[in-house]
């Protein structure tokens, strides 16, 4: 078991962090796949796969474009 301090430092925790919550955001958007792709333009076999497997290895372009395909705006913070 890893401490929060630990957990915090580690890259892969903060790259899981962001990959889950990009994942529940499409999800919860109530869009299928190709909904997604069609109003962000990215095409559906990435989309697909973004929300199938939850590993979202997309630009911070594509980031953009899905947050604002399923009504959302993106927010980035730095703490």
């Amino acid at each position: 078991m890893f401490s929060k301090e630990e957990l915090e430092s580690s890259p892969e925790y903060w790259v899981e962090t962001a990959e889950n919550t990009i994942w529940r955001m499409m999800t919860e958007s109530g869009l299928t796949f190709e909904e997604i792709a069609l109003k962000s333009r990215i095409t559906p076999i990435r989309v697909y796969s973004w929300m199938e497997n939850g590993d979202f290895d997309g630009s911070m372009e594509e980031f953009v474009k899905l947050c604002l395909a399923c009504n959302r705006k993106p927010s980035i913070g730095i703490v």
